[in-house]
């Protein structure tokens, strides 16, 4: 599951890319079986927040 939010009025895109392919389209065209590159989270969360990286277009 993902969950985006846009709190402002523009227009905003979202690409959620997933790499390396690992049978993901395959799996959405109703062919094989769900093995693709989704993992439970870690135990621990993760990465803190401040390790994420928000470049607007063109500055990153």
């Amino acid at each position: 599951m993902h969950t985006f939010r846009n709190a402002s009025d523009t227009t905003v895109v979202f690409l959620n890319v997933h790499a390396p392919s690992m049978g993901f389209g395959r799996v959405l065209r109703g062919g094989g079986e769900e093995e693709f590159d989704q993992f439970d989270p870690p135990a621990d969360g993760g990465r803190p927040l401040a390790d994420a990286v928000v470049c607007p277009p063109y500055h990153g």
